[in-house]
């Protein structure tokens, strides 16, 4: 993917969600230039994700069994850091979040949670 590729793909998908900067869309420069972490330190939007997947498991937990949640989070808080973000998740018995399985748990829990249809039994049902 050429960088006038990832530019014009920046827009579109700004567009699309209604964000728009129409002055930096002009100068065709796309917002996501003038982020410096995206350069300096490259992964850090993945850590988002990482720990969005294991507070999903920590609230799904408190649906079934809130002090037990609470253990599992607290017991999350005291790990040593230093043991690396996998051994910290198995330690506490959490799923690893690209473990077999585990996006598609955690989405259909959230699903029914909102009382919104779940694509992926929609589309294994037909």
């Amino acid at each position: 993917m050429s960088l006038n590729d990832i530019n014009k793909l920046f827009f579109d998908l700004e567009e699309e969600y209604g964000v728009s900067n129409n002055i930096l869309r002009e100068k065709n420069a796309p917002f996501w230039i003038l982020v410096s972490h995206n350069f300096q330190v490259p992964f850090y939007y993945l850590s988002y994700g990482l720990a969005s997947d294991v507070s999903l498991q920590i609230w799904q937990l408190s649906q079934e069994d809130y002090r037990k949640a609470v253990d599992v989070y607290m017991d999350f808080l005291n790990q040593n850091t230093d043991a690396g973000f996998k051994d910290v998740v198995e330690k506490v018995n959490l799923q690893l979040p690209f473990q077999d399985g585990n996006l598609e748990e955690i989405s259909s829990t959230l699903y029914d949670y909102f009382g919104i249809d779940n694509p992926l039994e929609l589309k294994n049902a037909s």
